[in-house]
C-alpha cells in the first residue's frame, strides 16, 4: 500500500492525479534507495 504525498492528491485533474500516483509507484523505490543513501538511516529515508 502506498501513502502518496499530500502534493499529489491535492492535483484537482483526475487523469494528471492518477498520472502522478503511477510515476510516484513506478519510482518510489529508486527514490526511496538514493534517499537512504543520502542520509545513512532508513527512517530518515522515508
Amino acid at each position: 500500500m502506498f501513502f502518496f504525498p499530500i502534493a499529489i492528491l491535492a492535483i484537482k485533474d483526475e487523469t494528471e492525479r492518477e498520472f502522478m500516483k503511477e510515476l510516484y509507484i513506478s519510482h518510489s523505490m529508486n527514490m526511496f534507495r538514493i534517499a537512504r543513501s543520502l542520509t545513512k538511516s532508513a527512517a530518515e529515508a522515508k
